[in-house]
């Protein structure tokens, strides 16, 4: 599991979301949370590609330093 503080980006392979008017297109962003069902999906501080929530196979973490 992808901890809390962890700065994470998206995986090349993975097919981005078009980002909405209005929302922010960022190349990275910081775990702050977890959402649990059928798969684990990290809530983000802020958009990543035009969306804050990304399961955890979507992403890699690029900074394991705590913000």
């Amino acid at each position: 599991m992808i901890e809390i503080g962890k700065t994470v980006s998206l995986r090349k392979s993975v097919k981005h979301h078009t980002c909405p008017e209005g929302r922010e297109n960022n190349k990275t962003a910081i775990v702050v949370g977890h959402i649990y069902g059928d798969n684990t999906c990290l809530w983000l501080n802020r958009d990543l590609r035009g969306c804050r929530g990304w399961n955890e196979a979507d992403v890699n973490v690029v900074s394991s330093e705590e913000n």
